[in-house]
């Protein structure tokens, strides 16, 4: 069983990007770097799974990827949506589903809160609406 092929799932705001599968948007971008600088944050370190991103990069500073509006990953190039607003799932093992108290989320909420709520990641569509991403393709930011 699968998907017909008049479904259209579109994305939270807009008539014109769609999804299918993905929660609320088809890519969801964090850097190593913001990472990095979360868990020096913390008492324990968070691994990346907790944050389901389909895209992690590296060699930018951290909270960089809030400021990309385009990029072009290979032949796709990818377009901000918004920034990836945090729920209590991050705080559950990603392996178990056991709750893992506050953390990350409450340390994330002291210097990520905006009016949308705690922020880490950015959401992108893909604006060329094909191509293919592999692991080690460098960005570019347009």
């Amino acid at each position: 069983m699968g998907i017909d092929n008049d479904y259209q799932r579109f994305i939270r705001g807009s008539d014109i990007d769609q999804t299918s599968l993905a929660d609320g948007y088809p890519f969801l971008i964090l850097s190593r770097p913001s990472l990095d600088d979360l868990n020096e944050r913390l008492d324990f370190p968070v691994e990346i799974s907790r944050f389901r991103p389909n895209i992690v990069v590296d060699g930018c500073d951290p909270y960089e990827e809030d400021s990309w509006s385009r990029i072009k990953i290979g032949n796709c190039l990818l377009r901000a949506s918004s920034p990836c607003t945090r729920c209590v799932i991050t705080t559950l093992d990603p392996n178990t589903g056991q709750q893992q108290g506050k953390e990350p989320l409450r340390t994330l909420a002291q210097y990520r809160k905006t009016e949308q709520g705690v922020i880490f990641g950015q959401n992108f569509t893909n604006e060329s609406k094909s191509g293919q991403i592999e692991i080690g393709m460098e960005i570019q930011i347009l």
